[in-house]
């Protein structure tokens, strides 16, 4: 046999290996991540799941790309978290990217979409130190009930729900809280329990699918975790036009993103805009792991 047979290199598809960031303890909470598991063993693709705090033990120059999921205690870590996602960018692909985790893991974002047409529920930063403090903010939202709230929090986690009648039965709690945390309040929308909060998923800024989530009665809070009822929704063209202008105002092309609005008269308001860690709601979107894993894998051809 010829030494030129043997010239031409054996050709072989490389296994792409991805990192799924967790946290140490997610009972009481609700993940759909059994979706994604499926989506990427479907698609061929080798991936581990791994506690977020562990960072420093972890050599990520082994993984082709790291993508944050269910860290849902990264809050209470937040310097830690912040510098672990920095670490972890340095060394390979990040989804999403530091430069967006930074800037969105604080609801300071919806301080700066008040500056756009795209209007988020009105938002202002608060410094409770006496009642009269909570007294104005009925005032100036011109509404009888608000929400206070930490800046960095998830969960509805020291969040309040406030009337002129009830807040002085937390009043200390909240300027306990606000001596920690930077606050902000919110006037209360009577859509978010009359009618839901709709969360639009996109992945690499396509639309993927969208869901309704109504509080449980007597609640306010949408979360799976407080009893609040889910369903999927086909949206309405005005809707889907809104979602889209609140990810326009981004930078860059983002691997998943989440958009939380709800309607306020004749408009729509953005809740939140979820760019971390979002439950992204795969069991009420047929294909949508799927659609997520195909996306990464355009990211890293």
């Amino acid at each position: 046999m010829k030494a030129e047979e043997f010239s031409s290199p054996l050709l072989f598809e490389v296994t792409m290996k991805i990192a799924l960031l967790t946290c140490k303890e997610l009972e009481g909470y609700v993940a759909y991540e059994e979706h994604l598991d499926r989506a990427l063993e479907k698609a061929g693709l080798d991936f581990d799941w791994i506690i977020w705090s562990n960072w420093k033990e972890v050599d990520w120059k082994n993984y082709d790309a790291v993508i944050v999921r269910t860290t849902w205690d990264y809050q209470k870590h937040i310097d830690d978290f912040m510098q672990a996602m920095k670490e972890i960018s340095n060394q390979t692909k990040l989804f999403n990217s530091y430069e967006t985790i930074k800037w969105n893991h604080s609801k300071d974002y919806l301080l700066e979409f008040n500056q756009t047409s795209t209007k988020p529920v009105p938002t202002t930063e608060v410094k409770i130190k006496s009642s009269s403090d909570i007294e104005q903010l009925f005032g100036n939202f011109n509404s009888e009930k608000i929400i206070i709230k930490p800046f960095i929090s998830a969960t509805a986690h020291d969040t309040f729900w406030l009337t002129p009648d009830n807040f002085n039965e937390s009043l200390d709690q909240i300027i306990e809280v606000n001596s920690r945390k930077r606050m902000m309040a919110q006037p209360f929308l009577s859509s978010v329990v009359e009618e839901g909060e709709y969360s639009f998923h996109f992945f690499n800024g396509e639309f993927s699918h969208a869901i309704l989530k109504t509080p449980k009665p007597g609640d306010f809070r949408s979360q799976e975790e407080y009893g609040s009822n889910v369903q999927t929704i086909s949206p309405d063209e005005s809707m889907l036009v809104f979602a889209q202008s609140v990810l326009s105002h981004l930078n860059e092309k983002l691997l998943y993103a989440r958009v939380d609005f709800v309607r306020n008269e004749n408009e729509y308001n953005l809740m939140e805009l979820e760019l971390i860690e979002p439950s992204l709601y795969f069991g009420y979107g047929e294909g949508s792991a799927d659609r997520l894993v195909h996306c990464l894998k355009e990211r890293l051809k």
